[in-house]
């Protein structure tokens, strides 16, 4: 476990630095590094100029912004995304929102506290919510994966992107998948002019990693959702 978790520091490391230089074969993933950074920046901007709140929720934001930059360097690299990081990213979610209720009711009690405490209902209808919301857009992505294979014949959205998807809802909610979705197609597309520009022969066929795409817009989404909840 430890070298595991030592391997994946390491690649996850390279995948920044190589990134955020524009150097390597993660060179077409500029944008995805900047944008990481880009919301790292705004996490200290905001605590600096912020209530205590922001605290609260920071160990939660670093521990997301790890997992999606893991997901990034082994997804772009490997072409995968390994279940133990979706779990991950799930399991963090739901404590995220627990943190994320309890601040907006502005309960002193446990959130995790039993259903019967009448201060603590509002807390566990909002993990249920986003539990249901999770399985809605895993069946949707996996529709669509399905569709797009019979329709062409081939593979469009791998299923490690269903499922990383569906866990970034604990995350990001319903509402704000068409904004993950829109950030991540835009941030492809910055790739895809990224690998154009230093001469790469692009087709109908060529297959790019969205894994890290789909984590720049998760990353987003969440803190322009939590920014807006402690507003």
């Amino acid at each position: 476990m430890i070298r595991v978790l030592r391997k994946t520091a390491g690649r996850t490391t390279r995948f920044l630095i190589d990134s955020l230089g524009w150097r390597g074969v993660e060179r077409p993933y500029a944008p995805v590094g900047w944008a990481l950074l880009a919301g790292l920046v705004w996490i200290v901007i905001d605590l600096l100029s912020g209530g205590p709140n922001g605290l609260v929720l920071l160990p939660g934001q670093l521990i997301l912004l790890t997992i999606l930059a893991a997901v990034c360097a082994i997804d772009s690299r490997f072409g995968i995304i390994p279940d133990s990081l979706v779990v991950a990213l799930a399991v963090a979610g739901l404590l995220q929102i627990g943190l994320a209720s309890w601040i907006d009711s502005g309960s002193t009690a446990a959130w995790w506290m039993p259903l019967s405490d009448g201060r603590n209902s509002g807390h566990l209808v909002a993990l249920g919510q986003r539990g249901l919301e999770m399985a809605v857009v895993f069946v949707a992505a996996a529709s669509l994966r399905m569709t797009y294979r019979v329709v062409r014949g081939r593979e469009g959205l791998g299923f490690g992107d269903v499922k990383f998807i569906a866990a970034a809802t604990v995350w990001t909610g319903l509402a704000w998948i068409p904004f993950v979705v829109l950030t991540a197609v835009m941030s492809a597309m910055g790739s895809i002019l990224i690998l154009h520009s230093e001469g790469d022969e692009l087709h109908g066929n060529y297959e790019i990693a969205f894994g890290p795409h789909l984590a720049t817009g998760v990353w987003l989404a969440v803190l322009a959702s939590e920014s807006k909840l402690l507003s």
